[in-house]
């Protein structure tokens, strides 16, 4: 009977709403758990759980393109006395709510949030609709007052008390202030819950939570509410359904004071969202390194999730070098461990063969592990294998575009990504990588700012505009992003849309070394090594590139080689040269490998030895190196080491000029006159 009565109640909100859209009604069916004893003379009390299901009314209003109401009336109130009735004392346990009896409806067509956004420490709620309903609903928009509050001011409030039709209550006065709420005069009833309380402009100065005898509590209303009350669309955890689960909240200051509290006591689910809160500023400054170590802090106690994240950190080089060989090896444990997410992004490195060899067989299988648990992104990859085969590389990019078109901007900026690098085996499309990036950019994501950034520096499907690089760097600095930090000391360094400024790029590259940018190290160390904008400090220099190196960055390596090759204090140190020189080369620098076969050459450190040089100069040269080209055509043309060999000399020659030293040409036409 009570499913009839909702059922009229809301067709005829939807009449009356009509009438007075500035508000809109709400009503919720929520399930109980609670606990009773029944007493017995004979037999004692016994103890006994069962469930109760009750409605919910209110009201809410639209601010934006989100719905605003009270707590209470989505989750329902729970009584903090025990019931007691007859022989039998009841007691609610607590705000357990089950999510499949939870739904929520707007009066006006009936419709169902995407999502529920809680405020843990305040009487509010917010309401995410789909866009499609946004645009079907006609609603009045509010907005919030910017007046300031007072004792004795006149405000109205609106609701639906024991009525489907919307009424307003006026001449309220404000009789007390506090930090979070403020009281009027006089008793609302329940049907106000979640209403606004506005001024005599109409502007929403808070939201209609508790009715007493005399008076009413409101809770204040600001932008912050609003703003810190969202969840991050990335996630995404709460989605168009019947079912809206209510347990997954903000990440806000008082879940990370007690995610820190239940850190300490080695919870690696806390130390999770702690690295969560850290990566999208939720309720603390965005600050990439503390992410990752409370993620890696997480990783140690096998907290699949953490790993995950973690991964996704080296797999795109967030905080810390790109390392893909290193974030298969999290996601392959994260996937060991049960986590969908990291199966199906384990599926795609092994498809794609991104720091694992290609395997389809091995990636079909991880497709179909996630799949198994439910992870629609796997199923949609695997029904493709199915249909078109595996060769069909470009299909897993569209489920990225289907939740970059849904306003999920880390999709967006990852399906611009794969656009701008190629990634993916997906051909290089700037003006597509342009599209996407320039709209996580306008959203506020620090990397996609960056990114944009950096295609008006180098002129990627946009003219060359320094001075607009400049701005998207200044905004994802202003976010604490390292690498936008980096960027901006290389711009100021260089002069490039600003003055060259070395002590501005000095600032930069620091503020990027906070953040364990090796890169900013190194090009400390450079300004140290070589006195710019500054007294010249090679043992300052070494500092820099000595951090750099523990970071694993072979140029900070190859440049601590240059410095013990020159000499710390004027003396040459030839031994630690070839050390680190060595080391480099061995990861792969071709710098380092050119001034190996220099030592090599020259009998630095080491015994000389002419075809050693060669091999090294040469393996530089093949990794593109110009300096070691030009350097083995000259050696080659010249006899300068007993080599002479003009075929090879041609040949390194016009590698020389195909790589742009167009100098080389005269050189050429000598050879083969």
């Amino acid at each position: 009977m009570w499913r009839v009565s909702v059922a009229v109640l809301l067709f005829c909100g939807c009449i009356f709403a009509q009438k007075r859209d500035a508000i809109i009604h709400i009503a919720t069916e929520v399930e109980y758990t609670y606990s009773y004893k029944k007493r017995n003379v004979i037999w004692g009390s016994s103890q006994q759980t069962a469930t109760f299901s009750e409605i919910v009314s209110g009201a809410g209003f639209l601010i934006g393109d989100y719905i605003v109401t009270a707590r209470h009336v989505v989750t329902g109130r729970v009584p903090e006395q025990i019931l007691k009735i007859g022989d039998i004392d009841f007691s609610v346990e607590g705000n357990i709510i089950h999510s499949s009896a939870c739904r929520i409806r707007v009066s006006s067509n009936g419709f169902v949030p995407r999502a529920i956004y809680i405020c843990l420490d305040k009487d509010i709620a917010i309401l995410k609709l789909a866009e499609e309903d946004r645009e079907l609903l006609q609603l009045q928009q509010l907005s919030l007052s910017t007046s300031p509050l007072s004792i004795e001011q006149k405000v109205k409030a609106w609701g639906f008390p024991a009525t489907v039709n919307p009424q307003v209550k006026t001449d309220l006065l404000v009789t007390s202030i506090k930090n979070e709420w403020f009281v009027l005069d006089c008793p609302l009833g329940s049907g106000f819950s979640g209403g606004p309380v506005v001024d005599e402009d109409g502007a929403v100065l808070g939201v209609v939570s508790r009715s007493e005898k005399k008076q009413s509590r409101i809770v204040k209303l600001s932008q912050r509410d609003l703003s810190r009350v969202i969840l991050d669309p990335y996630w995404d955890t709460m989605f168009i359904s019947n079912d809206a689960d209510l347990s997954t909240i903000l990440h806000h200051e008082n879940n990370v004071f007690w995610y820190r509290k239940m850190a300490a006591k080695d919870n690696s689910q806390a130390m999770y969202y702690l690295g969560l809160c850290f990566y999208y500023g939720e309720g603390v400054s965005q600050n990439y390194q503390k992410a990752q170590q409370w993620f890696e802090k997480a990783t140690d106690y096998k907290n699949s999730s953490a790993m995950y994240e973690l991964g996704y950190c080296y797999y795109y080089g967030i905080n810390t070098a790109m390392d893909r060989e290193k974030a298969v090896l999290l996601f392959t444990n994260a996937a060991l461990l049960g986590n969908a997410h990291a199966m199906n992004t384990l599926a795609s490195c092994y498809y794609y063969g991104e720091g694992v060899d290609c395997n389809y067989k091995k990636a079909v299988k991880w497709y179909e592990k996630a799949s198994l648990l439910g992870l629609q992104d796997a199923q949609h990859n695997l029904l493709h294998c199915q249909k078109n085969g595996l060769e069909d590389k470009l299909i897993f990019v569209q489920p990225k575009l289907q939740l970059a078109a849904t306003e999920n901007v880390f999709s967006m900026l990852e399906i611009g990504q794969i656009y701008l690098h190629g990634i993916q085996n997906h051909h290089k499309n700037f003006r597509e990588a342009k599209k996407w990036i320039w709209k996580a950019a306008h959203k506020g994501i620090a990397a996609a700012q960056t990114e944009l950034a950096l295609m008006f520096k180098d002129g990627l499907g946009v003219g060359v505009d320094h001075k607009e690089a400049l701005l998207w760097l200044t905004k994802a600095a202003e976010q604490d992003f390292a690498k936008a930090h980096y960027y901006l000391g290389h711009m100021y360094r260089g002069g490039m849309g600003v003055e060259k400024d070395f002590k501005m790029a000095r600032k930069y590259f620091e503020k990027a070394t906070e953040n364990n940018d090796a890169d900013a190290m190194v090009l400390l160390g450079i300004m140290y090594d070589r006195g710019e904008g500054m007294e010249q400090d090679v043992n300052k220099a070494l500092k820099f590139y000595g951090k750099a190196a523990e970071l694993n960055s072979t140029t900070a390596m190859n440049c601590i080689g240059s410095c013990f090759l020159k000499g710390v204090g004027g003396v040459p140190n030839y031994e630690k040269a070839i050390k680190w020189y060595t080391k480099s080369h061995e990861l792969g620098n071709s710098s380092a490998s050119f001034y190996l076969g220099n030592c090599h050459a020259n009998g630095h450190g080491v015994t000389q030895n002419l075809n050693k040089a060669i091999e090294l100069w040469e393996t530089s040269a093949t990794m593109g190196n110009i300096t070691a080209i030009k350097k083995l055509a000259s050696v080659y043309k010249s006899n300068e080491l007993g080599v002479q060999n003009h075929h090879r000399a041609l040949f390194w020659y016009k590698k020389a000029l195909e790589a742009g030293d167009k100098e080389v040409r005269s050189k050429i036409i000598e050879l083969i006159e």
